[in-house]
């Protein structure tokens, strides 16, 4: 079992997302809110779905920004940026011991 841990920022990104459509995530939601805990086999999968939503963060935060909502853009911005990092963090998990 791989885990990372998540920061506070971390952790309101992901609960703000609407994860129905992630099945990978929307499993790591019923378990720890302060961590994710994942098998192996299932990091890239995560990974995916994680790249899915900050993509999908950012493409929001476009259109927000061309509505001029520059507030809520931000937040948006951020929270792609924030979800990119906990990508990265789910590939890195557990390399050091290898």
């Amino acid at each position: 079992m791989l885990t990372v841990r998540l920061t506070d920022p971390q952790i309101g990104a992901i609960q703000c997302r609407d994860w129905s459509e992630e099945p990978v995530m929307r499993a790591q939601l019923i378990h720890d809110r302060t961590a994710l805990h994942f098998l192996e086999r299932d990091r890239v999968a995560l990974a995916e779905e994680l790249n899915t939503a900050s993509n999908a963060e950012d493409e929001h935060a476009q259109q927000l920004r061309r509505e001029g909502e520059l507030e809520c853009a931000r937040h948006a911005a951020r929270a792609a940026r924030v979800l990119a990092n906990v990508m990265l963090k789910v590939f890195r998990c557990g390399m050091h011991d290898r």
